[in-house]
């Protein structure tokens, strides 16, 4: 019997969320972004046919004009304020990503650790350094928020 071997692939989505945020906060600015993580080797199906990616919210960035000084120090306060009010996990189209300028940053796949296919109902996790998926996926989020790629 073959193995199969799945290798997280960890990416960076910039998506844009602008249509979400008060009118006044995007009138200083432009456009705002959140970035996601998003484990590129799975997909979920959510009572559809079309696969989709489970991506983990990071942060907000925003783009455009630039602001002063002082006022540039407030609106960063208030959208890292916003941003823990922000669902942690949220569920976007395979088909809806597909588009280059959303994928901001490749980690490459993982090689910390597979999931192996033995022919059972379930994948099996490997790793010398972490117990669990989630583990590796924990410290993938939080590499990210204390290291902006974007």
């Amino acid at each position: 019997m073959t193995e199969k071997i799945i290798r997280p692939h960890f990416k960076l989505l910039k998506m844009d969320e602008t249509y979400m945020w008060d009118e006044e906060m995007v009138a200083k600015v432009d456009k705002i972004f959140g970035i996601y993580l998003v484990d590129v080797s799975r997909s979920v199906y959510l009572c559809e046919l079309q696969p989709s990616y489970e991506a983990y919210f990071l942060y907000s960035i925003w783009e455009g004009k630039e602001l002063p000084e002082d006022e540039e120090e407030e609106f960063n306060e208030m959208v890292d304020e916003a941003d823990y009010a922000t669902q942690l996990v949220s569920y976007f189209h395979v088909s809806g990503c597909r588009p280059p300028t959303m994928w901001v940053h490749d980690f490459g796949a993982e090689e910390a650790g597979h999931w192996e296919d033995n022919g059972g109902t379930e994948l099996e996790w490997k790793s010398r350094d972490y117990d669990s998926y989630d583990d590796l996926l924990d410290e993938t989020k939080e590499y990210c928020n204390a290291n902006h790629h974007v």
